[in-house]
């Protein structure tokens, strides 16, 4: 390994000025410091830094968040929010210069740069240093942050300028041409988590005070999903085999208890955001779906950004047209609650206040009904008085998501027989009860490759809503359009404060580019060379 003058690299990145990805000072997750590296203390506390990557607003969570559920067949804008930046996103008029999507791309490659820095520099270090965490995994953990944000960039952009080292001569990196997106997987990505695999201990091996790090099934599982992606089904498949064979991982008793704050990193947690109600942040969820209060009175109150569609979430449309069997499914009493009838008959009377909150007013068929909202991430039992923020962990990857891949994978390889057993242990705990009796309707069977296929993607739907899985899951499976433009009756509902009901926007502007996103306008003007451009932009 080539040695580098960290110093020297240090006091050029941190010294100069620009607006690129690649080369922006950062604000946050920094792992700069005048002790840079020198001891395994000093070198532990900048991978905590590396874990902030998950947490950034601009990252994975809070805006990221938003656009990664923002124009779905599950959910769109909330009409209250006052962020006018995210109507061409939930529309699907946005262009390649949307301030949203470039935080994106900048904040991921300011961590791709720590991550970069912080690899070298490790393995740069003696390994009689390190006496307590290990060299290896220090090093396994730093790759793993990096391998996901890759992953998490292709996602969103395809091709991708890639660097793997710390940049001698900074000028290189404006000249940097896309790598593509496979080829970033197979030989970045799923090398990092591989390395991350053979060098993690198990979730169930570290201390009580390193709980909700990276494990070694967290590695194999996203890998699992890497290949997923990449359509080797085998691979993923053969991922989801091990896992589950061993055993350690597996479901809770009750979807409820996977949203409750004493089982944060429980057995079917395998990646989640850290909970910060102990610090003055609020944690990720909290601007996107609202105060986390416990009545119904104002589901909207506090910058709840993510409005479920009505066919997702309500029983008003026609019981043919509902995503859930809101009889027998546990999910959906969950997941959801209306605002009250009460505030409704005061917005329908005009002597309420607070109609905006009450998700602007929707009018079905022309008579207003109750607005579902989101609360699947409502802890009420752990949160701050003010209702900012809960103790509950939010889910990157858990086990349920596994069990869902594994039988797509065996599915998308003619073994459709055997994919059953896996998406069931996902439905019989959607239907069992508090009491372990078990509602009726849970077990599927008897469907042929396609119809499971089909079944498989709404389960993901049913079981992963507003968890960051959707947008990716229709791209990935080539059917982003046909599920926008299929949402039922977008003519029969509106928005009563709002021009546009944003789904039939959506609809009649969506297509089958927009599975990515366009490289930011602020990068190319920087670096021609990031040309051509995605297709649509």
């Amino acid at each position: 390994m080539k040695k580098y003058n960290i110093l020297l690299i240090l006091f050029i990145l941190f010294t100069t000025a620009s607006c690129s990805g690649l080369l922006d000072e950062d604000p946050r997750g920094d792992v700069a410091g005048s002790n840079f590296f020198t001891d395994e203390e000093n070198a532990l506390s900048n991978i905590n830094d590396l874990y902030n990557a998950f947490g950034d607003a601009n990252v994975y969570s809070r805006q990221a968040m938003i656009v990664m559920e923002f124009g779905t067949d599950l959910g769109t804008r909330s009409p209250s929010d006052n962020w006018p930046t995210l109507d061409p996103i939930a529309t699907y008029t946005h262009d390649a210069s949307a301030q949203r999507i470039w935080w994106v791309w900048r904040d991921s490659y300011k961590y791709i740069r720590n991550a970069n820095l912080s690899i070298a520099s490790i393995e740069n270090m003696d390994a009689s240093l390190f006496k307590h965490a290990g060299k290896e995994r220090l090093l396994a953990e730093a790759r793993f942050i990096r391998g996901f944000l890759y992953f998490h960039l292709t996602n969103f952009f395809g091709d991708l300028p890639v660097i793997t080292e710390p940049a001698e001569d900074l000028n290189s990196l404006l000249h940097l041409s896309r790598t593509p997106a496979s080829q970033i997987r197979k030989e970045i990505v799923l090398a990092d988590m591989q390395y991350a695999a053979d060098h993690l201990p198990e979730f169930d091996e570290y201390s009580s005070n390193d709980a909700g790090r990276i494990s070694r099934s967290t590695a194999i599982g996203m890998m699992a999903k890497v290949y997923l992606f990449e359509k080797d089904y085998a691979k993923c498949a053969e991922l989801c085999k091990t896992l589950y064979s061993e055993g350690k991982r597996g479901l809770l008793n009750q979807y409820a208890d996977v949203f409750d704050s004493k089982y944060n990193n429980s057995k079917e947690s395998l990646l989640a955001i850290q909970s910060l109600i102990e610090k003055k942040e609020s944690p990720a969820q909290t601007t996107c779906y609202g105060d986390f209060t416990e009545d119904d009175d104002s589901p909207y109150n506090n910058g709840s950004a993510i409005a479920p569609l009505l066919p997702f979430a309500s029983y008003y449309v026609p019981k043919e047209d509902q995503w859930y069997d809101t009889e027998n499914d546990n999910r959906w009493g969950f997941n959801f609650r209306l605002a009250s009838e009460s505030k409704y008959k005061e917005l329908i009377d005009g002597t309420g206040t607070s109609a905006k909150h009450l998700g602007a007013g929707i009018k079905y068929k022309g008579e207003i009904v109750r607005m579902p909202y989101i609360v699947k991430f409502c802890d009420v039992n752990n949160r701050r008085p003010d209702r900012s923020g809960t103790s509950l962990n939010f889910p990157i990857l858990r086990w349920s998501d596994v069990l869902l891949m594994y039988a797509e994978a065996l599915n998308e390889q003619g073994n459709t027989g055997e994919a059953f057993t896996y998406i069931n242990e996902v439905r019989k705990r959607a239907y069992t009860n508090k009491d372990n009796t078990l509602n009726p309707g849970w077990e599927l069977k008897g469907l042929s490759q396609s119809e499971l296929r089909t079944a498989i993607l709404k389960e993901r739907a049913l079981e992963l809503c507003f968890e960051g899985h959707r947008k990716f899951d229709l791209s990935r499976t080539g059917t982003l359009e046909a599920a926008i433009k299929g949402v039922t009756h977008l003519d029969d509902i509106e928005f009563l404060f709002s021009e546009a009901y944003y789904p039939k926007e959506a609809a009649r502007n969506v297509h089958s580019w927009h599975r990515l996103f366009g490289v930011p306008t602020s990068e190319i003007t920087l670096n021609s060379n990031l040309l051509p451009q995605n297709e649509g932009y």
